[in-house]
């Protein structure tokens, strides 16, 4: 694939201009030392569906603070409708942005929707029920949430799909390990605490709190990731592949210009490289 090799039609060399801007060495694969960017990954992948099982895992206090509302039913619809719109927004317009800057919005979105709720119950609630207005605050930082998870999961998902599959591997099982781990909090609070208004509401704690440092931890690791040797040298093939699919393609005006056609099912590309002599020169990649 490229440029590299020797002209089809006249037998010459190709233009020195293109194989120089060609990677000449490539510095050997880092190890992911004691799998850190592993775990990393797999951190981010129990983040990101963390706030989620937390809001529907406390629904038995929220029933209970809003007992003519629906509330399993009002959260699923406020927090996947909204997630899915805005994913389909990120899908479309994610080349305007950076992914880095994506999830690192998402999660600070993911601790302060998860904030919201403690604090409204603690200095407003106050474990009264029927106070609907807090329910109405509650839909609105649900749906928060999922704009939070459509940034971060887009993201992550997203930046995996460049690495190694055992990265999007990490990321998939962690997703499963929120669940795990919100279960095993819940079992906990259901024998340690009583099942009456203070005991739901002291669970409910439990799942907001520990998902909000969770947050926190996935905001610092994130941020680390990319300094680790292996994601370095994964950043650099990525540069390194853009480098040469640009050389491939070849500038829009200047001293060659090329002209390529996508021949049918076959995806072979006839590229057709014309110097200012008027010289010609085909290859296939």
């Amino acid at each position: 694939m490229g440029f590299s090799g020797a002209s089809t039609t006249d037998g010459g060399p190709e233009p020195d201009a293109e194989s120089a801007l060609l990677p000449l060495h490539q510095s050997p694969k880092p190890e992911d030392k004691f799998n850190l960017a592993y775990i990393i990954y797999f951190t981010l992948g129990v983040g990101f569906l963390l706030p989620w099982n937390s809001f529907i895992t406390a629904v038995d206090y929220f029933s209970y603070l809003y007992p003519e509302a629906s509330v399993d039913r009002v959260f699923a619809v406020s927090y996947m409708v909204v997630g899915l719109f805005c994913l389909l927004i990120i899908v479309f317009y994610a080349h305007k942005s950076e992914a880095y800057m994506r999830i690192n919005i998402g999660l600070a979105l993911f601790v302060v929707s998860l904030l919201i709720v403690p604090v409204m119950d603690a200095f407003y609630i106050k474990g009264r029920v029927g106070l609907y207005d807090g329910f109405y605050v509650t839909v609105g930082v649900l749906a928060l949430a999922g704009i939070a998870d459509a940034l971060v999961q887009g993201g992550l998902i997203g930046a995996a799909g460049e690495l190694p599959e055992r990265y999007m591997q990490a990321i998939v099982a962690g997703s499963g390990g929120s669940g795990v781990l919100v279960s095993v909090l819940r079992i906990l609070t259901k024998a340690v605490f009583p099942q009456d208004a203070d005991g739901l509401r002291k669970s409910a704690y439990l799942y907001f709190f520990t998902s909000i440092v969770f947050m926190v931890i996935c905001i610092v690791l994130y941020n680390v990731v990319h300094r680790l040797p292996v994601m370095k040298y994964y950043k650099e093939l990525k540069i390194e592949a853009i480098k040469e699919e640009n050389v491939e393609k070849g500038p829009i005006t200047g001293i060659y210009h090329r002209r390529c056609a996508v021949i049918d099912s076959q995806r072979l590309v006839a590229c057709m490289v014309q110097s200012s002599s008027g010289q010609r020169s085909q290859s296939h990649y």
